[in-house]
């Protein structure tokens, strides 16, 4: 009986380096695939109108939906007052199918979805409007202030008076804005309590915008910037008084305070 021939040494050897060669080479890919699936991790987060007021932090890359109950009636209920340019972009705004779908003046779901695509942090508000009128009463409101964050990245976090007591929470380097509402020519002006505790640092105050208007009238709005940079750990109040110039000892028409705290 005929024995099996075997392979020379030197070719069996250069097979089983090949073998090697080819797992190895088809482990890295794998192994990348799983790292880029890792990094472009993005969450879904959704609120509804029991959400009005909450704080929400999110993440670069994440996906915001927002679901309200709307009246019926033609085009969308609700509408986006504003958004900080680079940090939310509104990608979809469209009414769900329900029970009534396609009855006229049923009510209905209305759908707000938003990607994040930059850091930054903004009081995002979406205001209920009346088919014939501008906009609706004051109480119709939906509003939650988003903040995004970017591993690494500063982030700039700004507030309106429709911020007025809130709270936020900003990492070490943010830049904190808080814009508020003022007239030209009037003896009221804004003023911001001194913080003495070194956790933020007012490093800017503005009248008006960047560039300068070729003219301005009296009484019209316009608006004063203060800005703040967090410079430690801890908690802190940044307060603003807004008071008549031409008699120091009448207490402040308006006030504006917001809550900050630094990890």
């Amino acid at each position: 009986m005929k024995m099996p021939r075997l392979l020379p040494v030197a070719f069996r050897e250069s097979v089983a380096a090949l073998y090697v060669l080819l797992v190895l080479g088809s482990a890295r890919p794998q192994s990348l695939w799983a790292q880029n699936q890792n990094q472009q991790h993005t969450s879904i987060v959704t609120l509804t109108a029991e959400s009005s007021g909450k704080p929400l932090q999110l993440s670069l890359g994440d996906v915001l939906i927002i679901r309200l109950p709307a009246a019926g009636g033609p085009g969308p209920a609700w509408r986006v007052m504003d958004l900080v340019p680079g940090m939310l972009a509104l990608t979809s705004n469209t009414k769900l199918p329900g029970i009534l779908s396609g009855v006229p003046g049923a009510p209905f779901t209305q759908e707000l979805r938003f990607q994040t695509i930059g850091p930054g942090g903004q009081m995002l508000t979406l205001v209920s409007v009346a088919p014939g009128r501008s906009y609706s009463p004051i109480g119709d409101l939906f509003q939650t202030y988003v903040t995004v964050d970017q591993p690494g990245v500063a982030k700039n976090v700004s507030f309106s008076e429709r911020g007025n007591r809130s709270q936020v929470t900003v990492n070490k380097g943010d830049q904190l804005t808080v814009q508020l509402e003022t007239t030209v020519g009037s003896t009221f002006q804004w003023e911001a309590v001194p913080v003495s505790n070194g956790i933020v640092k007012l490093v800017k105050q503005q009248v008006g915008p960047d560039k300068p208007r070729k003219k301005v009238k009296v009484g019209a709005p316009e608006d004063v910037v203060f800005q703040y940079q967090a410079l430690n750990s801890g908690q802190t109040t940044v307060k603003f008084l807004y008071r008549d110039t031409a008699d120091n000892e009448a207490p402040p028409k308006r006030t504006f305070e917001l809550a900050v705290t630094v990890p």
